[in-house]
């Protein structure tokens, strides 16, 4: 079972990267939080997997960080969801809104997702309306405030960094210096791996 791979990344695209280990090249699905995270190849990553064993299949799931992994089981648990189903969630739902829509059974809101219909999006909110709850709470995620301020690239970067389980108001702050230091030509993908590289030297 492969828990963690790190290595070469030899090919990005929106819903899948290859990552090259010892020569082996690893086919691994990933949602649009993990894509915009990771850095445009050739380059040195480390993703969380999960791996997903059928009679004719096996798939490989990767993951940016701890909770969009958490995220992603929670999901895979419930009956019928499936992994493409998660990880479609994860990428079309913000964890807030995700974790707030389960607990409040708000079902209108998670059937929008591609693949989740009304009975799915029920059975989410039965078996994982507890454990939303829990996660907020222990979590301390918060509501998006609006962002009207915001527009265009930077706008897209602090949803995707609020994808990635970061507070709505830090995204915006440290989209907002990074801004400055890279002036207005800089495309998402730099403006995303450059605020990370921001928030994470504090």
């Amino acid at each position: 079972m492969i828990a963690r791979l790190t290595g070469q990344l030899a090919e990005k695209e929106l819903d899948h990267v290859i990552v090259d280990v010892g020569g082996v090249g690893y086919w691994v699905n990933i949602s649009t939080q993990a894509f915009y995270a990771l850095p445009e190849p050739p380059a040195l990553v480390s993703l969380l997997i999960h791996t997903a064993v059928r009679e004719d299949d096996i798939s490989l799931y990767g993951f940016s960080s701890a909770m969009e992994k958490r995220l992603f089981l929670m999901l895979d648990s419930v009956s019928k969801v499936g992994p493409r189903a998660a990880m479609n969630m994860l990428s079309n739902l913000q964890p807030t809104d995700m974790l707030q829509a389960i607990a409040a059974g708000d079902t209108r809101a998670l059937a929008k997702v591609h693949g989740i219909g009304k009975k799915t999006a029920e059975r989410l909110v039965v078996e994982l309306g507890e454990k939303a709850t829990a996660l907020l709470q222990e979590a301390k995620l918060e509501t998006p405030p609006p962002m009207a301020r915001l527009h265009g690239t930077d706008l897209d970067a602090v949803s995707a960094l609020v994808n990635l389980g970061y507070r709505p108001a830090d995204a915006e702050q440290a989209v907002a210096e990074v801004r400055q230091t890279l002036g207005e030509t800089v495309s998402l993908p730099e403006l995303v791996r450059a605020t990370l590289k921001r928030i994470a030297k504090g």
